[in-house]
């Protein structure tokens, strides 16, 4: 599972990046889950033998996707702020227009 793992791996967090680009979650969570056990029995398979450099590659691919995933979060925080801000905005303007 050496290679072929970790080409599973790397797809997973392509696919995982994708679903989140496409806004679609229920997707990124399935894959997430999927990554996690292949991870686990990748590294399970090979323990001490696992290729240090790759998986560190690994490892930086999946904390640029977290650090993507935090940017996008953020960015709807800030949305849905906004749109209540502006619906308690409206409220008001509309209980002063009475």
């Amino acid at each position: 599972m050496n290679t072929d793992g970790l080409d599973a791996l790397h797809q997973d967090l392509r696919t995982l990046r994708q679903a989140l680009d496409d806004e679609n979650l229920e997707r990124a969570a399935e894959v997430l889950h999927e990554h996690d056990q292949r991870l686990r029995r990748y590294m399970g398979q090979l323990g001490q033998d696992a290729p240090l450099g790759a998986l560190r590659e690994l490892l930086e691919l999946q904390q640029r996707l977290q650090s993507h995933m935090r940017r996008v979060r953020d960015e709807h925080a800030a949305r849905l702020a906004g749109l209540r801000r502006s619906g308690q905005a409206s409220q008001h303007y509309r209980e002063a227009a009475r």
